[in-house]
C-alpha cells in the first residue's frame, strides 16, 4: 500500500523498514539520521543542510570569494501533475522561494594569475 501511495520502489521501502527495525523509534525522531536516509534513499550515509548564510560563511572561511547562492528544485513527483507544474513559470518561481537544493557560486581566492595564465589571453594580445 505504501509503495502505491508514494511510488517508491520496493527496495527503497525495504531499506527504510530495515533501518526502522535496526534503530527503532530513533530512526524517525533523530533529525540528522532521518534527513540523511530520506534525502537520497535509505543507503545514503550522510546529508547535511545549510542556510545560505551558513554556506557562504563556511566557503568564505575555506578561501572562496565572490560567493552567491541560489535555491532550486522542488521534489513534486509524488503529487498529481507535480512534474508538469515544476516546469511552469510559477513552479520555477516557487522553487526559488522554497526549493530544496542550495547552489553556491564563487572562486577560490588567491593571487591574480594575470593574462598569461589564460590561453585566450595570448590570442587577444596578438
Amino acid at each position: 500500500m505504501v509503495a502505491r501511495i508514494t511510488h517508491e520502489p520496493d527496495e527503497v521501502l525495504a531499506g527504510h523498514a530495515e533501518l526502522l527495525a535496526e534503530h527503532g523509534r530513533r530512526y524517525v525522531t533523530d533529525r540528522a539520521m532521518f534527513l540523511s536516509h530520506n534525502t537520497d534513499g535509505p543507503a545514503n550515509a550522510l546529508t547535511k543542510v545549510y542556510s545560505g548564510g551558513a554556506l557562504r560563511a563556511m566557503l568564505s572561511s575555506a578561501g572562496f570569494e565572490a560567493l552567491s547562492t541560489d535555491v532550486r528544485y522542488l521534489n513534486l513527483r509524488l503529487y498529481p501533475g507535480g512534474l508538469r507544474f515544476s516546469g511552469t513559470g510559477l513552479g520555477r518561481r516557487l522553487e526559488r522561494r522554497v526549493g530544496w537544493h542550495l547552489y553556491a557560486r564563487g572562486r577560490k581566492a588567491g593571487p591574480d594569475p594575470g593574462p598569461a595564465a589564460s590561453p585566450r589571453a595570448d590570442h587577444l594580445q596578438q
